[in-house]
């Protein structure tokens, strides 16, 4: 399975010939690019970008994390690529395309070696464990 991380200025004109799936990330006051026409389905999330617990902000939930990887196991026989975006292209959309790459390609390191990408350990961490707990992803004890 392929992902692609984009920044969210990047994502609002993203044109592909393959057939992919967009996930997108904003702040929870931000407005989500006008996306071209072109994607297979998209999923438009909003929460901060933050990874510890915080009254004031809205961080990732488990709602947001289940509807990752239920978008996922939607579409994942459908197209050819997700693409994943947040504000700047660094840390959420890095975390969860490292998370959805260490479930769906046991293999999260062209996330975590390129000094490109910052990934929030907070989301890619809680799509871990509920990959776990979804029975999408064995528990070896070694996750991260």
């Amino acid at each position: 399975m392929r992902f692609m991380i984009l920044n969210k200025n990047q994502a609002g004109s993203f044109i592909s010939p393959y057939r992919y799936a967009m996930i997108g990330v904003v702040s929870p006051m931000e407005q989500h690019p006008n996306y071209q026409d072109g994607y297979v389905d998209l999923l438009k999330l909003n929460f901060a970008e933050i990874d510890f617990n915080c009254d004031t902000f809205r961080a990732i939930t488990e709602n947001d994390v289940e509807n990752i990887l239920q978008f996922v196991e939607k579409n994942k026989e459908l197209v050819d690529l997700f693409v994943i975006h947040c504000g700047a292209g660094i840390s959420r959309s890095s975390g969860i395309a490292a998370a959805l790459s260490k479930i769906y390609n046991d293999d999260d390191s062209w996330v975590f070696k390129n000094p490109k990408y910052m990934p929030n350990m907070r989301v890619y961490k809680k799509i871990l464990d509920a990959a776990v707990k979804n029975g999408l992803l064995k528990d070896d004890g070694v996750l991260y």
